[in-house]
């Protein structure tokens, strides 16, 4: 079995499965978040950790229109009282916000709708059935139909309202069909909502959300993904029984991302176990409240590096544009803590509170984003004393009360970190 690179942005869990490929067994998170049961349950991670990938795995082993026989030779399938409890038990709502971000409103629009059509379309045979009441039947056609914008309401304002309570009325299509309450997966929820391009565009996601999340009685419980952990803002604050997992919880700790030991076993796979020095050097130092962890993305794309060119040299990734506009403001805004991280040192700091609203007022905030996005990791939370408490009082007002130890967590965001400052110096925005 060959390992092509196209594959390591696949987040089809079927696709994955169905086609044999080499999968990195996650399924116990379905285990672990059974049993932990929040009603609304957010989980922050940076990008290319496997969220999608995984709130897709879960739309597979809950939802009835799916392959019984997908989890057949995985992990989950040891838990046989569990399987036959919840799997393709409840009908699922998907939704992968992530493309409605840094786009014009007209065409996060489109994305939306085009969504809400891909929503229904899963469940057509519902349509087909003959026992779907002939109003809701109507509406779920409506629904199948928005990804053609000829078939949008001629007001902008219906089209919002239209789209703002489509996800609640089909939990209530799908409830009264099924017979059971509606398990509801968001992926990426905090993209549009940090780069919505008008208010029109978050106006809907925030009545949207709302709908599904706090009056939605229809509503067995919900799953949502994305980097920058945004609870603070308005449209969180009013949604009871939410508990957001973060960096430093144990919680799912090691669902998202890779192990030493899958590590181990996927280089045997490929018959690079003598690349395991690299990988822990390079890849492995990521810490979400339990081990050290590498990226899933980092991971695929080193083994496919290893495989197509024939050697264990580490895999140069491509420079990014050479800005990484966080570690310059870092070095810009806390020049001393950025040498200590270099020096292979960790920096206590608050992880303080987000909202959109804030997100473009750097100060303070810089260690929260640096977190979200991968660059700095959580070795873990620091002992506080007075004079510490005072120093940061301003921060840990609107934050959780912790100071956290701060680390680069691998050679390869070490070496970011060392460009970034060798370029700030030559273009003399440091001194020499």
């Amino acid at each position: 079995m060959y390992f092509k690179s196209k594959l390591a942005k696949v987040q089809s869990f079927e696709t994955l499965i169905q086609s044999g490929r080499y999968y990195v067994d996650k399924t116990m998170f379905i285990r672990e978040l059974l049993d932990e049961h929040p009603f609304v349950t957010m989980i922050h991670r940076p990008s290319n950790f496997g969220k999608s990938l995984t709130l897709d795995m879960l739309r597979c082993f809950f939802s009835p229109t799916e392959d019984p026989h997908l989890f057949d030779d995985l992990a989950i399938s040891q838990e046989t009282a569990l399987c036959q409890k919840y799997k393709n038990q409840y009908p699922v709502l998907h939704l992968d916000l992530s493309a409605l971000g840094n786009v014009p409103c007209s065409e996060a629009m489109r994305c939306l709708a085009g969504q809400i059509s891909s929503l229904a379309f899963r469940y057509e045979s519902l349509c087909q059935s003959g026992k779907l009441p002939l109003p809701d039947n109507r509406i779920l056609q409506t629904y199948m139909a928005l990804a053609d914008p000829r078939t949008w309401p001629v007001h902008s304002e219906d089209l919002d309202v239209l789209l703002e309570f489509a996800p609640h009325t089909m939990c209530r299509i799908l409830h009264w069909y099924y017979g059971k309450d509606v398990i509801v997966l968001i992926d990426g929820y905090d993209v549009p909502l940090r780069k919505a391009g008008s208010d029109r565009m978050r106006n809907v996601l925030e009545g949207m959300l709302h709908n599904l999340l706090q009056t939605n009685r229809f509503l067995q419980f919900a799953v949502i993904t994305g980097c920058v952990n945004l609870t603070r803002d308005p449209v969180f604050e009013r949604i009871n029984c939410l508990y957001a997992w973060d960096a430093a919880d144990n919680f799912a700790a090691d669902s998202f991302g890779f192990t030493e030991q899958e590590i181990s076993e996927l280089l045997r796979f490929y018959r690079l176990s003598e690349a395991m020095d690299t990988v822990r050097g390079r890849y492995h130092g990521h810490r979400f409240g339990g081990e050290p962890l590498s990226c899933p993305w980092d991971i695929l794309s080193y083994i496919d590096h290893c495989l197509i060119d024939n050697t264990t040299e580490p895999l140069r990734p491509p420079a990014e544009d050479g800005s990484h506009p966080l570690l310059r403001a870092l070095l810009q805004e806390g020049g001393s803590s950025a040498l200590t991280l270099l020096e292979g040192g960790t920096i206590q700091k608050p992880l303080t509170a987000l909202t959109c609203r804030n997100l473009d007022q750097p100060e303070g905030r810089i260690w929260s984003l640096l977190v979200a996005e991968g660059y700095l990791t959580v070795a873990g939370i620091a002992e506080t004393t007075e004079e510490d408490e005072e120093e940061e009082a301003a921060y840990l007002a609107c934050a959780d009360g912790n100071l956290y130890e701060l680390a680069i967590p691998t050679g390869q965001v070490r070496e970011w970190f060392e460009e970034v400052l060798q370029n700030s110096k030559t273009a003399g925005d440091l001194p020499a």
